[in-house]
């Protein structure tokens, strides 16, 4: 099933196996789509996606509030780089971005909830990253992949503002059609 517009912003998943537990919910895949570039492994069994089903479901609930600790004309590309070696520097107390110290940027960044993706889902260990600012009536979404070096490939940057309508209805639409699909199929046990 996929929701919304791949060019722009889109939600894609598919159930190889339903079950009862709704931490679990199904074994599948879960994908975003961002600027015609897919984020997350499109596998049968990719991931258990009840985690992702949780997600969107507080995404929602928090709408509005996934604020960006930079100003909203930030490079994408300084994001992206600045995000693809949180895990490679031992010493990033020095380093700033846009004035903000690195691990400030880091800290506001996820408590903030603006990391999208991953979102402690094994579909997204291929180093996909979506970010998500809500800036007023618009989100921007920056999305990228990052290599086992710890560098975004310049070529999977995709940088998308959308109205939060859109966005925020896609989540919903995605959330409402998985929870149908999930209760109507026979659970595994």
């Amino acid at each position: 099933m996929m929701i919304g517009n791949p060019d722009a912003f889109a939600i894609e998943s598919s159930i190889f196996e339903a079950y009862d537990s709704p931490g679990q919910m199904a074994l599948g895949f879960f994908v975003f789509y961002v600027g015609g570039r897919r984020y997350g492994y499109r596998e049968p069994d990719s991931t258990l996606i009840g985690t992702s089903f949780n997600g969107v479901r507080r995404r929602i609930a928090d709408r509005g509030n996934h604020k960006s600790p930079l100003p909203s004309e930030a490079d994408a590309a300084e994001i992206a780089a600045a995000v693809s070696h949180e895990n490679s520097l031992d010493d990033m107390d020095d380093m700033r971005l846009y004035g903000i110290p690195w691990l400030q940027f880091f800290s506001a960044l996820y408590s903030s909830g603006c990391v999208l993706a991953p979102d402690n889902e094994q579909g997204f260990d291929d180093g996909s990253y979506v970010l998500q600012f809500d800036e007023g009536d618009t989100v921007r979404l920056i999305a990228f992949h990052v290599t086992a070096n710890y560098q975004f490939e310049a070529g999977s940057l995709r940088d998308v503002r959308l109205p939060q309508e859109d966005f925020y209805g896609i989540l919903q639409e995605w959330h409402t059609h998985f929870e149908f699909e999930w209760r109507s199929l026979p659970k595994v046990t």
